[in-house]
């Protein structure tokens, strides 16, 4: 028998799903999708802890908290790549916008004051349906993994971040070198169409609420 290398699990909340991951043994586990709704904590942590080939983690989860998705980075030592559809957010929410600031961020950024942050070995990252992170958040971490000031921390190859808010500042220009060096990056923005009063409307098809995308690719 094959030992199963990549694992796809749509959660829908149904009882014994933290059972069925706690019983599985798949010491070559590579790569694991998953999806659900809303989750308190993952029920897919022991699965983690069984593998030690684990390098790809894909994340769909319309709801999960900072300190969840935290703990759960904080296992995956030799990951190599990450994909998350939605933002954590804080705990005590809902809250009226605008969110406040997690530990996400902070336990992915390698900083002098924090070098050893969780999965260091990262490669390529795709953050997707994102809202509640602000582009200097995003800036701050591709800058610190691709530099060289962290030696222990693996240099990005490729970033792709969609974003449902307008662009806060252009952040190409602080990452030409990183860019030049071969980073693949991939950012867009989703924003309101401007409201502009015309009597020849017919050359502004746009109506109020319509959504435009902006993409930039380097």
């Amino acid at each position: 028998m094959v030992p199963l290398r990549q694992l796809s699990v749509v959660d829908v909340g149904t009882y014994g799903i933290a059972v069925f991951f706690k019983n599985l043994d798949l010491p070559r586990l590579c790569t694991l999708e998953y999806a659900a709704e809303r989750v308190q904590q993952f029920s897919f942590l022991p699965l983690l802890a069984s593998s030690n080939r684990f390098q790809r983690l894909s994340l769909n989860v319309s709801h999960i908290s900072s300190e969840a998705m935290t703990g759960c980075l904080r296992l995956l030592p030799d990951l190599r790549e990450l994909r998350i559809r939605h933002d954590p957010i804080g705990q005590g929410l809902p809250l009226p916008p605008p969110y406040p600031l997690t530990d996400f961020w902070a336990s992915i950024t390698p900083t002098a004051q924090n070098p050893n942050v969780s999965c260091p070995k990262l490669r390529i990252v795709e953050f997707t349906l994102f809202k509640f992170t602000s582009d200097s958040e995003l800036l701050q971490f591709i800058q610190a993994r691709t530099g060289t000031r962290f030696a222990d921390v693996a240099r990005l190859a490729k970033v792709h971040a969609e974003f449902r808010r307008a662009m806060e500042f252009d952040i190409r220009p602080a990452l030409k070198q990183a860019i030049g060096d071969g980073l693949d990056l991939s950012l867009r923005c989703q924003h309101s169409a401007p409201i502009i009063y015309s009597p020849f409307q017919e050359n502004f098809p746009y109506t109020r609420g319509e959504m435009l995308s902006d993409s930039w690719v380097s």
